[in-house]
C-alpha cells in the first residue's frame, strides 16, 4: 500500500511524541548530563574541583616600593600640616595644633594630644635623647605658699610655641611642664641635655637664646643679640657649640655654656651677602648655610672659613638636607640640586639637578628618594641622578625629610591623616606587601 506523505500541518499528539525514536533524543540527554557534571551539580561519583589555597606573601618585584607600615589617624576637619622625622618617632602636626607621635619602626600611635598655644604656631619638636631632671612649680593648698617645686627625671620632648616651650615625656606623652618665655619664638629650635637654643624677637631686636627647660625660674641662661633684624633660621648644634644664622646674613658660632665666640674671625662672625632664613645644618666638618644671596656655604666648623660654595643663581630660602656624603638643596626655578660634600672644586658643580623635584626625602647606598611636583616619589641614582623608578600615587600631601638613618625609608601622609612609611625594594627575594596597587616601577 502506498504511504501518505507527512506534512508540517499534520497534527502531532502526545502519542506521536512518545513514538519518536529514542536514538534522536540521545544527543540532547547526553549534552545535558555533561553540562551537569561539568558544573559539579550531580553529586554521585563526579569529582568536584578543590578550591585553591589562599596565596601567602610573595617576593616583591625589584625597583618598587613596599609598605613598611600604615597608620590612619582618622582626622576630622583638622588636616595634617607637617611631618617631623626623629630617631625613634615620627611626629605628625595638624593645623589645629594637635601632635601625634608614631613609632618610627612600626607606626604604632604612641600618644596624641593638643599642644597649648599650638593652634597659633607650633615649631619642630626638640628631642632630648638623654634623661634630664626637671624641676617644676606645682600648686599647693598652703595659703602661705601657693606653689612648690617638684623634680622628676625623664627623657623629654619639647614643642616650642610662639610664647612657651611645652615639655612632655618623650616615651609616654605625659605632660611635664610649660616654660613661659620672655620673648616671641621666631625659629625652630635645637637642644640637648635639658637646654634648648632658639631664635626670638625682643622689642626691636633679634636674640638667640639658651633656654634651660629643667628650671622653673629664670629659664633663659644667655642671649645673643642681633640688632635690627630677625632670626628665622633654626640654629644648628654640635656637641658644645651652637651655630646661629640671622637675617643680616651673619653666621655666628658660640659655646653652649656661655656664648663665647669660637671662630677667629672679625667679631667672631662669618658674613654672607644677604639674609639667611633657612635652617642651618652641621656635621663633623662643616656648617651649611643657605643664603638669599643665591649661595650655599660650607664653612669649616672649627674656624668659620669657607670650605666650598655652590652658586645656585636663585634666592635660597630653604635650608640644605645633609647626609653622610651628600648635600641636597632646593633652588627655586632650578629644582633639587645634589652636591658631593666631600669631593669637588671650591665652587662646587652639582652632580645632578632634578628640575621636577621639590624636596629631598631619604637616601640609601644607591639612590636618593625625592618628592616630585605632583607628589610622586621618585628614586634617582645618588651619583648620576638617573631616574630608576617612580610611583603612580598622587594622594600623598605631606612628606618628612629622613636624614638620621640612611635606610631609604620615606615617610608621608595624606591631609586626612593616613600616615605611611614605604621602603624601596632593591634586592631579590624580599617578602612583603606592595604599597597598594598604585606604586609601580616607571614604564
Amino acid at each position: 500500500m502506498r504511504q501518505r506523505p507527512r506534512t508540517l500541518s499534520r497534527p502531532v499528539g502526545p502519542r506521536n511524541v512518545e513514538s519518536r525514536s529514542v536514538e534522536s533524543r540521545k544527543p540532547v540527554v547526553f549534552a545535558a548530563l555533561a553540562a551537569f557534571l561539568a558544573l559539579g551539580l550531580t553529586g554521585g561519583c563526579a569529582r568536584k574541583e578543590q578550591p585553591k589555597p589562599a596565596e601567602g606573601p610573595s617576593a616583591l618585584p625589584l625597583q618598587t616600593f613596599a609598605r613598611q607600615w600604615a597608620t590612619d589617624l582618622k582626622l576630622r576637619n583638622d588636616p595634617v600640616r607637617t611631618l617631623h622625622v626623629r630617631e625613634q618617632s615620627v611626629y605628625v602636626y595638624t593645623r589645629r595644633g594637635r601632635v601625634a607621635a608614631l613609632a618610627r619602626d612600626t607606626g604604632a600611635i604612641r600618644y596624641t594630644f593638643p599642644v597649648k598655644n599650638g593652634r597659633d604656631k607650633l615649631f619642630a619638636p626638640v628631642v632630648m635623647n638623654d634623661p634630664v631632671t626637671i624641676s617644676m612649680q606645682v600648686p599647693t593648698l598652703d595659703t602661705k605658699q601657693t606653689t612648690r617645686v617638684l623634680s622628676m627625671t625623664a627623657s623629654a620632648v619639647v614643642f616650642p610655641t610662639t610664647s612657651t616651650m611645652e615639655v612632655y615625656d618623650r616615651d609616654t606623652g605625659k605632660f611635664i611642664d610649660s616654660v613661659d618665655l620672655p620673648f616671641a619664638v621666631t625659629s625652630n629650635a635645637v637642644g640637648s641635655a635639658g637646654m634648648a637654643y632658639v631664635g626670638g624677637a625682643v622689642r626691636a631686636s633679634a636674640r638667640a637664646s639658651a633656654v634651660d627647660i629643667t628650671q622653673p625660674y629664670v629659664p633663659v641662661k644667655w642671649q645673643l643679640m642681633v640688632p635690627g633684624v630677625g632670626i628665622t633660621a633654626g640654629p644648628a648644634l654640635w656637641q658644645d657649640a651652637v651655630f646661629i644664622g640671622a637675617e643680616d646674613g651673619s653666621v655666628t658660632a658660640v659655646t653652649t655654656a656661655g656664648r663665647e665666640p669660637i671662630w677667629p674671625l672679625p667679631g667672631g662672625v662669618f658674613k654672607t651677602g644677604s639674609a639667611i632664613v633657612g635652617d642651618l645644618s652641621v656635621d663633623d666638618e662643616c656648617v651649611y648655610a643657605s643664603s638669599t644671596d643665591t649661595k650655599l656655604y660650607a664653612l669649616n666648623r672649627n674656624n668659620g672659613r669657607i670650605r666650598w660654595t655652590y652658586h645656585s643663581g636663585a634666592t635660597l630660602r630653604a635650608g640644605a638636607a645633609v647626609t653622610s656624603d651628600m648635600v641636597y638643596q632646593f633652588a627655586p626655578g632650578r629644582g633639587l640640586v645634589a652636591i658631593d660634600k666631600k669631593a669637588g672644586k671650591f665652587n662646587r658643580d652639582p652632580l645632578w639637578v632634578a628640575e621636577d623635584a621639590t624636596q629631598f626625602l631619604a637616601q640609601d647606598d644607591r639612590n636618593a628618594y625625592v618628592r616630585r611636583r605632583d607628589n610622586a616619589i621618585v628614586a634617582r641614582d645618588k651619583r648620576t641622578g638617573e631616574v630608576k623608578f617612580t610611583s603612580r600615587r598622587r594622594d600623598l600631601d605631606v612628606f618628612g625629610t629622613n636624614t638620621l638613618s640612611e635606610d631609604g625609608i620615606v615617610f608621608a601622609a595624606t591631609k586626612e591623616g593616613r600616615v605611611i612609611a614605604v621602603r624601596p625594594i632593591l634586592r631579590p627575594g624580599v617578602i612583603g606587601e606592595m604599597v597598594e596597587v598604585d606604586l609601580t616601577p616607571v614604564e
